[in-house]
C-alpha cells in the first residue's frame, strides 16, 4: 500500500535537524508570503516568541509535486525557500560579509547544513549534497514588510528540487 509522505513533516524534519546540528533554534514557517509575514508579526506582539523569530526558515507554498515517475514517490520543487536573519541597519555589505556578520557565522552554515541534512533523510533519494538541484541567491539588507519592520539579510533558494521516496513499513 502507497502511503502518503507528508513534504512539509519532512521539511520541518530536516530544518529541526539543521538546527541540532549547528546548536541553534531555526524559526521554520511555511506557507505563503503573507501567512509567513503575519505569523511574524504575531510573533512581534508575543513575549514567548519575539526573540524566537531568527533566524528563519520560510518555506513558500504552494510546491510542486511531481507523480509522473512511477519507481519513486515523487519528484519536489519548491520555487522559494529564504533563510533569514535579523540585520543591522547601520552596517554596510560589505562588513556583514567580510566581518562576517550574519553571512559567514549564521546563513551560509545553515544553507550548507540544510542540504547536507537533505540528503541523510530517509525519504530522499539524493545522498550527496552537490547533487540536489537548486539557484541561491545572496540577499543583504531588506526590509522584509512594513508589517514586521525587520531589516534582515537572507539568502534565497529557489528551483529547490529531489526526489522523494517512501520509506517502507512492516
Amino acid at each position: 500500500m502507497n502511503y502518503p509522505v507528508y513534504v512539509i513533516d519532512i521539511m520541518q524534519e530536516v530544518v529541526a535537524a539543521t538546527g541540532a546540528k549547528l546548536g541553534i533554534v531555526i524559526n521554520f514557517q511555511p506557507g505563503r508570503s503573507l501567512q509567513i509575514v503575519k505569523s511574524l508579526s504575531n510573533d512581534d506582539n508575543s513575549v514567548n516568541y519575539k526573540g524566537g523569530k531568527y533566524p528563519l526558515f520560510a518555506l513558500f507554498v504552494p510546491f510542486k509535486e511531481d507523480f509522473t515517475r512511477s519507481e519513486f514517490y515523487a519528484d519536489v520543487t519548491f520555487d522559494k525557500i529564504v533563510i533569514a536573519t535579523l540585520a543591522e541597519q547601520n552596517t554596510t555589505v560589505l562588513e556583514r560579509y567580510v566581518i562576517g556578520q550574519n553571512f559567514k557565522t549564521i546563513l551560509y552554515p545553515i544553507y550548507i547544513e540544510f542540504l547536507n541534512q537533505l540528503a541523510v533523510h530517509p525519504n530522499i533519494s539524493e545522498s550527496d549534497p552537490d547533487t540536489i538541484s537548486h539557484y541561491k541567491m545572496d540577499n543583504p539588507g531588506v526590509q522584509e514588510s512594513p508589517e514586521t519592520n525587520d531589516f534582515i539579510d537572507c539568502i534565497e533558494i529557489t528551483g529547490l528540487s529531489f526526489t522523494l521516496i517512501q520509506t517502507k513499513t512492516c
